[in-house]
């Protein structure tokens, strides 16, 4: 540990008789700023919603499954209405002839 720590003083020491430097290397500037087009990408915004859709495919697949197929086995409500009618009939003239 000894060790250690005697290098880290010394580092600390020599860094503070050593005056910090003004000189950048040449047109460190330009290069710098000619790269921070190519490291930020443009943003889509259709991009955030197309995980979620994809997600959700197969769930609109099912609902679209099902309203078909309730189309057609669905019997319509005009059918349901008269045998309903005639189940109320029949009850009431059971319980008239009683």
């Amino acid at each position: 540990m000894n060790k250690r720590s005697n290098r880290y003083y010394r580092l600390i020491e020599l860094g503070r008789h050593t005056p910090p430097s003004d000189d950048v290397p040449y047109a460190f500037q330009h290069r710098v700023m000619a790269n921070l087009p190519l490291a930020i990408e443009p943003v889509d915004p259709w991009f955030a919603w197309e995980p979620a859709l994809w997600k959700l495919a197969p769930v609109g697949a099912l609902l679209l499954m099902l309203a078909v197929a309730g189309n057609w086995w669905i019997p319509d409500s005009s059918t349901i209405t008269d045998e309903a009618d005639d189940v109320v009939t029949s009850t009431a003239m059971a319980v008239l002839q009683e």
